[in-house]
């Protein structure tokens, strides 16, 4: 005699007989095999490349505002140009320097008698360790010493 499953199958084969009839090829229905099939990998394609045109107008229309709120500051294109490629120089105040490279990350300060003296430091690599030192003299840049 045939005992009988849980679900009343006589023996294993008819119940996998049964069940064949439900397994599919879950791949084709994600990804199709034929064009209009399934929206599959091409949605996905389109979703990716979607989201990378956001970031870039995004970042595009950030640097548009950036400039043009340096331009209403600064009235000068040469000044904003160096300020949008983050350079600094000798003589540069310290309000241009914060424009340029953003807030340091700490800062060693000095009053001495006649000036006020700070070292900025940026570009942190563990410790008191940092790649850029960028030092001041009365809320002017004087000199830096860059790691490379």
């Amino acid at each position: 005699m045939f005992e009988r499953g849980l679900n009343g199958e006589k023996d294993d084969e008819s119940r996998d007989a049964r069940y064949s009839s439900l397994d599919c090829d879950c791949s084709s229905y994600l990804w199709g095999n034929e064009a209009g099939e399934s929206v599959g990998w091409v949605s996905i394609v389109a979703i990716v490349a979607s989201v990378v045109g956001v970031i870039i107008f995004v970042r595009a229309v950030q640097k548009k505002q950036r400039r043009e709120s340096l331009m209403a500051k600064y009235k000068d294109e040469d000044l904003v140009l160096a300020l949008m490629n983050r350079s600094f120089w000798q003589g540069q105040t310290a309000e241009q320097l914060v424009d340029s490279l953003g807030r340091p990350h700490s800062v060693d300060q000095k009053a001495l008698k006649t000036k006020k003296k700070e070292v900025w430091k940026y570009n942190h690599q563990g410790g008191n360790r940092y790649g850029l030192r960028i030092t001041l003299d009365n809320d002017q840049v004087v000199g830096w010493d860059q790691k490379t």
